[in-house]
C-alpha cells in the first residue's frame, strides 16, 4: 500500500496471458464524495539501450472509478537476454 496526500493505492504487477500487466487501485472508501485526477508514468528499464518501454496514464478516479490496469509489455520480451529489459 502506498499513501499519496494521505490516500491509500495499491500496486499490483503480475504475470498473465505471456504479458506483464500493471494495475493500481483505490483502496476503497466509507464516502462516496471524493475524486482524484491522477497522473502515473509506469517505466521499464532497458539496461543495454536507451529504448524504455513507457506507458503514461491520466485518469480520473471517484467512487464509481476505483481501479485501472492493463499490459505493460509482453513477458518474451523481458527474459530475452538481448532485450535486456529489467
Amino acid at each position: 500500500v502506498i499513501e499519496v496526500q494521505r490516500t491509500p493505492w495499491k500496486l499490483l504487477v503480475k504475470k498473465r496471458q505471456n504479458y506483464l500487466e500493471v494495475y493500481l487501485y483505490h483502496r476503497k472508501s466509507e464516502s462516496n464524495i471524493w475524486i482524484f485526477d491522477v497522473s502515473v508514468e509506469f517505466k521499464l528499464r532497458n539496461i543495454r539501450e536507451k529504448n524504455n518501454k513507457l506507458r503514461e496514464v491520466k485518469k480520473t478516479f471517484d467512487h464509481t472509478v476505483t481501479s485501472w490496469g492493463g499490459r505493460l509489455a509482453k513477458w518474451e520480451d523481458l527474459i530475452k537476454e538481448e532485450k535486456a529489459i529489467l
